[in-house]
């Protein structure tokens, strides 16, 4: 049903699968309040959970009406950073998925450590998709170390292992496991 709709459209609709938010804050009273664009053919609902931005699990859910194009939250504090899902359910049958986290004066990571990105040198054709990604890691506070290895080191670099890699960076080799 959704292909016939929108089979004349453009061939690239992925923005359908998403909801862009943006946030808004105030202080006093603390209140953080989201804001989307309406979705053009039409959302029978959207569903809002909130975590704070430490907790792996999401809280309770808030379903809004189809029309709804923002959410004020004013169970918040000043200084804590909050975590948003949306969840459009749209009138054709397609689900879209939205995220953002926002908070009122909440602490900036400005330093999360090294990151060594190793980059194979016959990956010419990926030139700016390698240049943005070490810019994207570098402006989330990240000191980014590339690594430029032939094919034939890569194999050799697998079979020695990453640490002498990171003792090279002048960094200390984290031994605990992460799920």
């Amino acid at each position: 049903m959704v292909l016939g709709v929108l089979g004349s459209a453009r061939a690239d609709m992925t923005w359908l699968y998403a909801v862009q938010i943006s946030a808004t804050t105030q202080t006093n009273p603390a209140q953080i309040t989201l804001h989307w664009e309406p979705d053009q053919y039409g959302a029978d609902s959207y569903v809002v959970c909130r975590k704070l931005k430490t907790d792996s699990n999401w809280g309770p859910e808030q379903t809004l009406s189809g029309s709804a194009t923002n959410f004020s939250d004013s169970d918040v504090s000043v200084g804590s950073a909050y975590e948003y899902q949306i969840i459009k359910h749209a009138t054709l049958g397609y689900t879209g998925y939205g995220y953002i986290c926002a908070g009122i004066n909440a602490p900036l990571i400005e330093n999360r450590g090294k990151i060594i990105l190793i980059v194979a040198a016959d990956t010419i054709s990926l030139v700016d998709e390698l240049a943005r990604l070490k810019t994207d890691l570098t402006a989330d506070g990240w000191l980014v170390l590339r690594h430029d290895v032939s094919p034939g080191a890569v194999a050799e670099r697998r079979e020695q292992g990453i640490e002498p890699l990171i003792l090279d960076s002048g960094s200390h080799l984290c031994t605990q496991a992460f799920a």
